[in-house]
């Protein structure tokens, strides 16, 4: 039997077995340390506790900024989309102003932390040429008192940029500055999508004066917004349809292709130039014969007769042609200039402002005709009339492409032709020039084109044919003077986009 002694001793010697295999804890170690009072251990805590207590500082202040970085990244970002949205509705001359006081309105509202007094401010608004990105940069000073301990031994000079601000003045450690900088980006499509665009330009004779001058700053602006730098991920392209008593083709091979090979001729005015005969009787009963000439190296259009006057079916040698229009023998040139030839699809800035520079006015208004072409330059059934891939547009239906038409005018619909493509104050082989074009309107959206309508300072009954041509109420715009043309077009193209942030 084991006396009771000898088994409290060896229950005794466990327990400080098992804590020596334990050790000691992090806990009593520093309590241990902290009551030694022995000289060289009092020495080095004493010389040990002020890093420790620095470097603990340090972190105090460093996660204070940091957090005051992301709240305040957190605001620049709202800001900014805040300040661009503004500018999607503000008129043109004030685009600028209107976005910088939208974006420091909401940034000086905001509650960042604890920050400076009276150190939080909004910089300046940097925009670039088109007006579509817009950007600014934000700074705050955050009183750092745990670094601050640090200029008893190094001694640093307070940042220029901290003059005036009297907490921050003294030492490089007594504030840290935050800077924060936001872009918003009015980016043309959705996400990654991409898209067409087509718009038609009335150059007819009422647009003469300041209002072509009007349609120019107006269509260019459009192009800007809608026609972005980085295509890599989705593409942009924009169409020109410039239109008056005739629309003009850029290429004799296009020209061939939408009205047939055998219907064309290249031949000088004269012999061999291909023509219409047409034989006529008065009251009186005689007879007369006229031919009706088409215009030599003139790839001008009119109206499309047939079944198919009213569809995008690709022409061809049995369904109907785009009627190439005749005039007399002596007459042998197209209404539309060659400078306003129509401009297929293209993602080419230069491209697009160098056509729109160079229109003119001439002639009168067959708007039915324009709405046709603005139809045709998105439809992947007249493909075969470009020659580069880039002109041409893909199919109905893929994924991630939008296809819109901005068809835009000044004037009545009034000019229609007969089955000779012969102008006629008459009515024409399809009709009135105003009951064609929202028929045409009709196909369009049929094929899910989205349709927006701009009528420039029009009658009410244009106005009437235009918003029955526009996919709704919403998508025609109403111009009384230029600034209202260039806010309608800037409008559309911002419709057709959407903002993120870019920086």
């Amino acid at each position: 039997m084991i006396p009771t002694q000898k088994l409290s001793a060896r229950a005794d010697m466990s327990e400080r077995e098992q804590a020596i295999s334990k050790g000691p804890s992090p806990g009593s170690m520093l309590r241990s340390f902290s009551k030694d009072r022995r000289g060289s251990v009092a020495i080095i805590f004493a010389l040990m506790i002020y890093p420790v207590l620095m470097l603990v500082g340090f972190g105090v202040d460093f996660s204070r900024t940091l957090a005051v970085r992301v709240r305040m990244q957190t605001i620049m970002d709202a800001a900014a989309l805040a300040g661009a949205r503004a500018a999607q509705t503000a008129a043109t001359s004030e685009i600028l102003a209107k976005a910088d006081e939208a974006a420091k309105a909401y940034f000086n509202a905001q509650d960042i932390g604890s920050v400076v007094p009276g150190s939080k401010s909004l910089g300046a608004l940097q925009a670039n040429s088109a007006k579509t990105e817009f950007t600014w940069e934000a700074q705050a000073w955050i009183q750092t008192p745990f670094m601050n301990a640090a200029s008893m031994l190094v001694n640093k000079a307070a940042s220029p940029a901290a003059a005036g601000i009297s907490q921050c003045s003294q030492s490089w450690w007594s504030c840290q500055q935050v800077k924060s900088t936001a872009a918003a980006l009015l980016q043309s499509g959705k996400g990654d999508s991409s898209i067409e665009v087509s718009i038609m330009l009335d150059i007819t004779g009422s647009m003469g004066g300041n209002k072509i001058a009007d349609l120019k700053l107006a269509a260019k602006d459009a192009v800007d917004i809608l026609v972005w730098a980085d295509q890599s991920k989705a593409t942009s392209r924009v169409a020109l349809v410039p239109f008056a008593e005739d629309v003009r083709l850029p290429t004799l091979a296009a020209f061939q292709k939408a009205v047939g090979t055998s219907n064309v001729s290249t031949a000088t005015s004269g012999t061999g130039l291909k023509y219409a005969s047409v034989t006529t009787t008065n009251k009186d009963g005689e007879t007369k014969t006229k031919k009706y000439y088409q215009p030599k190296d003139q790839y001008c259009v009119v109206e499309r007769p047939g079944t198919n006057k009213y569809s995008d079916i690709t022409p061809n040698a049995t369904n109907g042609y785009s009627l190439p229009r005749r005039f007399s023998k002596s007459d042998d040139e197209c209404d539309v200039p060659s400078a306003a030839a129509i401009q297929p699809l293209t993602s080419n800035k230069t491209t697009l402002n160098t056509k729109i520079d160079a229109l003119s006015v001439v002639g009168a208004t067959a708007g039915q005709i324009g709405t046709a072409w603005a139809w045709y330059t998105l439809s992947p059934d007249w493909n075969d009339l470009w020659d580069a891939d880039e002109n041409k547009p893909k199919a109905y239906g893929t994924e991630k492409l939008k296809k819109i038409a901005i068809l835009m005018t000044d004037g009545d619909y009034n000019t229609q032709y007969d089955q000779y493509g012969v102008k006629t104050s008459g009515s024409g082989v399809n009709g009135d020039a105003d009951q064609q074009a929202p028929q045409l309107c009709t196909g369009m959206k049929a094929k899910n084109i989205e349709v927006f309508a701009v009528g420039f300072m029009v009658s009410s009954d244009a106005e009437t044919l235009l918003k029955n041509c526009a996919t709704d109420i919403s998508h025609y715009y109403a111009a009384s003077n230029g600034e209202a043309l260039r806010m309608a077009f800037r409008d559309i193209a911002l419709k057709i986009s959407t903002l993120r942030l870019s920086k």
